[in-house]
């Protein structure tokens, strides 16, 4: 196997594993609500988990620049599995379940936190200029994950219990840790560019931030307003669903009809991102999702739901190729991998942790949750807004 298909390979893998638990809480929300556990604490749990994400991404996409190591993104997968197998064990350990619950919101906002800088670091390593479409190609796998997860989740809960069906799911997590474990020992950034002639000449970090400084702040709160409508409606997507139809099997069905488009979504944007810009792909995938979610807002028909809702999707969830493939158009490689982390960690993660946070509060004042889901729609506008102060 060549070393682009390897990189792709196996950091698709990695991307399939870290996005298909990217809906396990909001499923989860829906299972535990059905056990007693308030929406609002639960809400709460999201926040804190999105806080720890966003808060150690920066630190942990240092670390892997300094390693050198791709390796860490097993790791990452490993604790995610840990999460969900203290999720499955909360529900067969009832006088334990909110200890489990908690243990469970800390393991996944620390795994959740090594994919995605890590995977993009490799991929602009290996493809260089190239990459936002290889970024494209694996960020439709992560869709594929992202997708296939809660109909999985739904079919093994159905068949088995909440317990034993989420435990199943920790035992794929941990048999990705290990195929990504033995896939991605050989990728060190260092030897890649020695070995194909291409020292790095760059800027220190420190200079890097402050002449990208303008780049930085303003994609980080574009980003950051995007991610606080997305995150704050997504988390209770699912219990808007079931308010509908009171069913956990047509929620599951519901998240992953509705996400299958973001498949082709990462194709699509990860090739305009190459070949028109970051600039013009962000522009497209934030200014189209105001209209698209108020039209999803306007009916209770399933079918409109689900269809209205892909299209959502198709724009939405495209971050990996094109912020990360914008990142790398404009930032200096050697400093791509931390510069990239912070953006994520602190847009994409922190965004969406104040997202939910917002969401939970309008909840908590006694908003009803189709009224919540309209108030969102404000950061939307906000972050369509700034689209003009982007780099040119």
């Amino acid at each position: 196997m060549s070393e682009k298909a390897r990189a792709l390979a196996f950091t698709s893998i990695g991307h399939f594993a870290n996005d298909g638990v990217f809906l396990l809480f909001t499923l989860l929300i829906v299972y535990y609500n059905g056990v007693g556990v308030s929406v609002t604490l639960l809400g709460t749990l999201a926040i804190v988990y999105n806080i720890i994400d966003g808060a150690t991404a920066p630190k942990i996409g240092a670390f892997v620049g300094r390693s050198d190591k791709a390796v860490y993104m097993s790791l990452g997968i490993a604790l995610e599995g840990i999460a969900i197998a203290a999720f499955a064990a909360s529900f067969a350990v009832g006088a334990y379940m909110y200890w489990l619950l908690i243990a469970g919101i800390v393991l996944l906002g620390v795994g959740q936190a090594f994919y995605h800088p890590i995977g993009s670091s490799v991929l602009r390593h290996v493809y260089g200029d190239k990459a936002p479409s290889a970024m494209g190609i694996n960020g439709s796998v992560g869709s594929v994950g992202r997708a296939l997860f809660p109909s999985l989740i739904t079919v093994a809960v159905v068949a088995w219990g909440v317990s034993i069906g989420l435990g199943s799911m920790a035992l794929i997590m941990f048999a990705l840790a290990v195929i990504l474990f033995f896939g991605l020992r050989v990728f060190e950034h260092s030897s890649y560019i020695v070995k194909h002639g291409k020292p790095e000449k760059s800027m220190d970090y420190a200079t890097t931030r402050k002449v990208h400084s303008h780049f930085i702040s303003t994609l980080t709160s574009i980003t950051l307003l995007k991610s606080m409508f997305m995150a704050g409606t997504t988390i209770f997507i699912g219990a808007y669903i079931n308010s509908m139809f009171h069913s956990t099997v047509i929620v599951g069905i519901f998240l992953t009809l509705s996400f299958l488009p973001a498949i082709l979504g990462q194709l699509v944007f990860g090739k305009v991102t190459e070949r028109m810009g970051g600039r013009y792909a962000i522009t497209m995938t934030t200014a189209s999702l105001v209209p698209i979610f108020a039209i999803f807002m306007l009916t209770n028909y399933l079918p409109f739901l689900i269809l209205t809702y892909s299209a959502y999707a198709f724009f939405a969830y495209t971050g990996f190729p094109v912020i990360l493939g914008y990142i790398g158009q404009v930032i200096p490689e050697r400093h791509m991998t931390a510069i990239g982390a912070r953006i994520w960690g602190i847009g994409t993660v922190l965004g969406g942790a104040a997202g939910i946070a917002a969401a939970t509060a309008l909840l908590d004042m006694g908003l009803s949750m189709q009224q919540m889901l309209w108030s969102m729609i404000i950061f939307g506008i906000i972050a369509t807004a700034l689209l003009p102060r982007l780099k040119r």
